[in-house]
């Protein structure tokens, strides 16, 4: 029961918060390109102890870290309740993750060669966005089998860990040790007092710790969100009144879900675009489209085949589904803007900016056609 209420929550908040980001990212690249104000104003800096970041850092260097929390604590409860409980399960869309996000980067990589675009790129057209692809799933799935769902979950939480590891290895330039050490300490202390107290000011106050020691540490301090996910402790029959992964979600995926993702959407599309024919031919728009339409239903569908193949896992969705799966994980955008915050700048992050907006709508249309035509299979 805890596992089908925690799994209901996450499907609910996420796909209704869906809905936010379409008005919230419109509202951004207007006002975004309606003046410099709002540019001006995420680029104004404030400081914290001794960080001194801008708005738009102190969102995707600090809020966006509770969207990798929320990911953590999901990765939690499939390991512990589903999919991802067998490893001979969990394979599946661990090589589906995988692979739908290795082929999308070397397809890019290739034409960013041919094209001469900025190879930098290649990790943007690799992260699906599970709350655009669960409302999708939503509208267009009706009749499709519940285990799609489930799956889809599993491999957009695979994901989102595959893309909090290349950020990791990536955006990591030099390393501090001792900062590093204070990050593991920090984490042991929270791993401990979540099992031994109540969640309260001493476990959010050492996880701010974490977060500080990990930011100083010269690792991406997104990192420390799925750490301190995985390090809730599961269900707590004995004591019910102690916050544990399941009752953790509850708090926290409508607020990363309804506002934190809508915030980073907002201050990653503030960039200056003109919608012309020019930016919409540009190399790393046109590398980006295509590595996204195509690497990703590919790569994912030839992850999912490999796994079944090496498993021989029997379950009621057929590689037509998991193909289905894979035009879903064509629905990127916050962590797809995140990669190119950090890997591009000028023309080169508008032009960016313009491939992940131009392809989102293209994917809804094809994700859409592909569920609708399922589904009128099915009932046949």
């Amino acid at each position: 029961m805890r596992r089908l209420s925690a799994l209901n929550l996450i499907l609910k908040s996420e796909s209704s918060a869906a809905v936010l980001l379409l008005p919230v990212a419109l509202l951004s690249l207007f006002l975004a390109n309606s003046g410099n104000w709002l540019t001006d104003g995420l680029a104004t800096e404030f400081g914290i102890l001794d960080l001194k970041l801008s708005v738009s850092h102190w969102v995707a260097d600090g809020a966006l870290v509770i969207f990798f929390f929320v990911a953590g604590l999901e990765l939690r409860n499939e390991v512990r309740w589903g999919v991802l409980r067998s490893w001979r399960v969990g394979l599946i869309p661990a090589f589906g993750a995988l692979f739908g996000m290795a082929l999308p980067a070397l397809i890019y990589l290739a034409l960013a060669k041919i094209l001469s675009g900025p190879v930098s790129a290649w990790g943007v057209p690799m992260a699906t966005d599970l709350p655009i692809a669960l409302a999708v799933l939503i509208i267009f799935g009706k009749g499709l089998p519940i285990a799609l769902r489930g799956f889809l979950l599993a491999l957009a939480i695979m994901d989102d860990v595959g893309s909090i590891l290349v950020i990791a290895f990536t955006f990591t330039q030099s390393l501090e040790f001792t900062w590093l050490l204070g990050a593991i300490l920090a984490l042991f202390i929270f791993y401990h007092s979540t099992r031994n107290l109540q969640l309260g000011a001493l476990s959010f106050l050492v996880a701010l710790l974490v977060w500080y020691c990990t930011y100083k540490s010269g690792i991406h301090p997104t990192v420390c969100g799925v750490a301190l996910g995985m390090a809730m402790p599961g269900s707590h029959d004995d004591d019910p009144d102690k916050v544990s992964a399941e009752e953790a979600l509850r708090i926290w995926a409508p607020i990363s879900s309804f506002l934190v993702v809508p915030l980073f959407i907002f201050t990653a599309l503030a960039v200056p675009i003109n919608f012309n024919f020019d930016n919409f031919t540009e190399p790393i728009t046109v590398s980006l489209l295509i590595a996204r339409l195509i690497g990703k239903p590919i790569g994912i569908l030839l992850g999912v085949w490999l796994a079944l193949r090496i498993t021989k896992e029997k379950n009621e969705l057929v590689l037509g589904d998991y193909f289905i799966v894979g035009i879903l994980g064509t629905l990127g955008l916050s962590v797809s803007l995140l990669f190119a915050q950090l890997s591009l700048a000028g023309p080169d992050l508008s032009a960016a900016t313009v491939g992940v907006i131009v392809t989102l709508p293209i994917a809804i249309l094809l994700a859409g056609i592909s569920l609708r035509s399922r589904a009128k299979y099915l009932q046949r």
